[in-house]
């Protein structure tokens, strides 16, 4: 299965999310968006490389980083979805506790 590229640039559009609510403290935005994260990539093959390449892609394109080589900042992303994405999926993977 593959994702349609809607779905990638909303993940995208999720990942900022909860880069950017990490970076004020707010927990629940980004529970949400780990939430949502987790729940396309049960859906999508590949998803953790499909959405750095997506992330990496959007972030040249719009210049933000312009003293940034496209390396790094594919280092940098890749950092960010394994925070938010396969950390998560890790976790939820894990068997709750018994007697916590």
């Amino acid at each position: 299965m593959t994702a349609p590229r809607t779905s990638i640039d909303h993940a995208v559009a999720l990942l900022f999310q909860a880069i950017a609510a990490s970076a004020q403290g707010d927990r629940m935005a980004v529970a949400v968006a780990r939430g949502e994260l987790v729940a396309i990539a049960a859906e999508t093959e590949g998803f953790e490389a499909k959405l750095t390449t997506a992330t990496v892609d959007q972030l040249v394109a719009w210049k933000t980083l312009p003293t940034a080589s496209r390396s790094e900042i594919e280092q940098a992303i890749r950092i960010d979805v394994r925070r938010h994405v396969t950390s998560s999926i890790f976790l939820a993977a894990l068997p709750p506790w018994r007697h916590a």
